[in-house]
Formats: structure tokens, C-alpha cells, sequence
């Protein structure tokens, strides 16, 4: 389940999962920024059911499979599968 404030961290402060780095004149932002890395090293992916995670482009296994298997970025496009396409029985 998703919390009020983790909703509007990632509304306000990421873009595809990723922080964005822009300037934001915001004093949470400024306190948030420093500890950025800290904070997704330290951070897990809640799967559920899977249909809101790319299977191959997002981040759930700690580094997209794209970037795991090596795959050419121009290939990226072709890939459409959701997590939930190969979760069978629950697992």
C-alpha cells in the first residue's frame, strides 16, 4: 500500500522512478537531495502483482534487465512486457 507522502515524493520529486535534479525551491527537496543515494541503495521494489512494472526497463531487480543483459538502447523501444506477464500461480 502506498502512502500519502511516498505518493507525493514520487509525484513531485521523480520522473520514470528516477529523482529528477532539477532545482525545485522546496526546502524538503533540499533535505531529501543530500540523502538520495542512500535512500535508493536502501530502497526495495513491492512487486504485488506486477502490472505496473515494466519487465524490462524499470529498476525492480536493483538494475534494469536491460542494462543486466546488455541490450542495445535502440532495442529498448520494442520491449513492452509487464512483470505481471511472467508472474504464474503468485510467483
Amino acid at each position: 500500500m502506498e502512502t500519502q507522502w511516498s505518493s507525493l515524493l514520487k509525484k513531485r520529486y521523480f520522473s520514470n522512478g528516477q529523482p529528477n535534479m532539477r532545482y525545485f525551491k522546496s526546502s524538503v527537496w533540499l533535505g531529501i537531495k543530500i540523502h538520495i543515494g542512500t535512500i535508493l541503495i536502501n530502497s526495495l521494489w513491492i512487486v504485488g502483482t506486477g502490472d505496473r512494472i515494466h519487465f524490462w526497463t524499470d529498476n525492480w531487480l536493483g538494475e534494469p534487465l536491460v542494462d543486466l543483459v546488455s541490450l542495445d538502447v535502440d532495442f529498448h523501444g520494442h520491449l513492452k512486457g509487464m512483470v505481471s506477464e511472467v508472474i504464474v500461480n503468485g510467483t
